[in-house]
């Protein structure tokens, strides 16, 4: 199964709205259950781990209100997650260019037997490299929470 491109364009669509208010995703992709034929965006950020998903899920459903969702895509089908948890952590990234892009595309039978619900993943971005490391972390979750506040204020 490959991932439609309408899903790929909404995906990447919602990934550079995010990118303007300062979400900085370090990864980002579609998952998908066979069995009830559903679809979620995973958001992969470290400000799960520093400030809560409450915290995180909050503001994004904030700037959500404020920005036009790519059609079809709703704030119930993105969930957020640490790029610490086993679904971002232990997949098989295989980069495909697709200029100017690069799409990242991995499914894995392992999938299906986890936790997440879903049984294939598709990331469209999966940059280890962006991880921050200490008072970056910090910085992160409070330009996020500025620009949120931005965005709210016009």
């Amino acid at each position: 199964m490959r991932l439609p491109d309408t899903r790929r364009d909404a995906g990447l669509s919602l990934l550079g709205l995010v990118d303007r208010v300062g979400f900085d995703a370090v990864g980002a992709g579609w998952g998908y259950r066979d069995e009830s034929q559903s679809w979620r965006f995973y958001l992969f950020t470290e400000m799960t781990d520093t400030k809560g998903p409450l915290w995180v899920w909050t503001r994004l459903l904030k700037a959500f209100s404020k920005l036009n969702l790519p059609a079809g895509v709703t704030p119930l089908d993105v969930v957020i997650a640490s790029p610490d948890e086993w679904l971002y952590r232990t997949q098989m990234v295989k980069a495909e260019k697709d200029p100017p892009l690069y799409t990242f595309i991995t499914e894995t039978s392992d999938l299906a037997r986890s936790d997440y619900g879903i049984d294939r993943l598709w990331l469209l971005r999966a940059n280890p490299e962006m991880v921050f490391v200490g008072k970056d972390k910090k910085k992160s979750a409070r330009r996020f929470d500025m620009k949120v506040r931005q965005l709210m204020a016009a």
